[in-house]
C-alpha cells in the first residue's frame, strides 16, 4: 500500500520469509518500486533513493546445472590461489565436488544471484574440531559476499566460525575486517565470526 500526502509517504510490503520464493517476490517488489513508488517520491524535493534491491541472493544446494559456472570459478587461479593455497581445479574435480555433495565435515551452499551461480559458501571441520568458513566467489566488491554470509549464518547451528585468510589476500582481509575481530597467526589473519 502506498499512501501519500503533503507530509509523508508510506510504503508497506509483506514478504514471506521463504528463501525459495524470495527471488520472485523481490522481482515484483523491484517493479513496484520503479513503476509506482519512485515516481511519487521523485516529486519530493528531498527525495533520495531509499532502498536497494541489488542483492536478491539465495543459497541453494549445488547441482549439475551449476557445473559450468562453478568450473569457471574453480579454474581461475586468481580465485583459487587464496583458498588454502589450492591450485585451479579440473573440470572432473569440480564435477566430483558437486556429485559428492556436503558431508559430515563439510557443509556448503551455492550462491545464486538472479539465475546465475556466483560462488560457493561453506564451512568445514578440521582436525582441531573448530569450523572454518570458505567462500569461492566470482565477483568481489559488489556486496554479494556480505549478503551470502548473512544468509549462510541463518542456515547453520554453529556459534563460532573462523575464517583463515592468507596475508596476501588483501581483498578478503578488507572484507572481514569491516565486521569481525582477528588475530595474526604466521601467514594468516584468523577472523572470528560469532553467529
Amino acid at each position: 500500500m502506498v499512501s501519500s500526502s503533503n507530509k509523508y509517504y508510506l510504503l508497506e510490503v509483506n514478504i514471506q520469509p521463504s528463501l525459495t520464493r524470495i527471488n520472485y517476490k523481490i522481482d515484483l517488489l523491484q517493479d513496484f518500486v520503479k513503476l509506482v513508488v519512485e515516481p511519487v517520491l521523485s516529486t519530493n524535493k528531498g527525495y533520495r533513493p531509499f532502498m536497494s534491491m541489488t542483492h536478491d541472493i539465495i543459497l541453494v544446494e549445488p547441482n549439475m546445472s551449476h557445473l559450468q559456472e562453478l568450473y569457471n570459478i574453480t579454474k581461475n587461479i586468481e580465485i583459487m590461489q587464496y583458498i588454502g593455497n589450492l591450485k585451479p581445479w579440473s573440470y572432473e574435480k569440480t564435477k566430483r565436488f558437486i556429485e559428492y555433495g556436503p558431508s559430515e565435515n563439510y557443509y556448503y551452499k551455492a550462491i545464486i544471484l538472479g539465475s546465475k551461480l556466483q560462488g560457493i559458501i561453506g564451512m568445514y571441520k578440521d582436525k582441531t574440531t573448530y569450523y572454518n568458513l570458505t567462500i569461492f566467489l566470482n565477483n568481489s566488491g559488489q556486496g554479494i559476499g556480505t549478503k551470502a554470509l548473512s544468509l549462510f549464518l541463518l542456515t547453520i547451528d554453529v556459534s563460532i566460525l573462523y575464517a583463515d585468510v592468507l596475508n596476501s589476500n588483501e581483498k578478503s582481509i578488507k572484507f572481514f575486517m569491516k565486521k569481525y575481530p582477528y588475530k595474526i597467526i604466521n601467514n594468516i589473519h584468523r577472523f572470528t565470526i560469532t553467529n
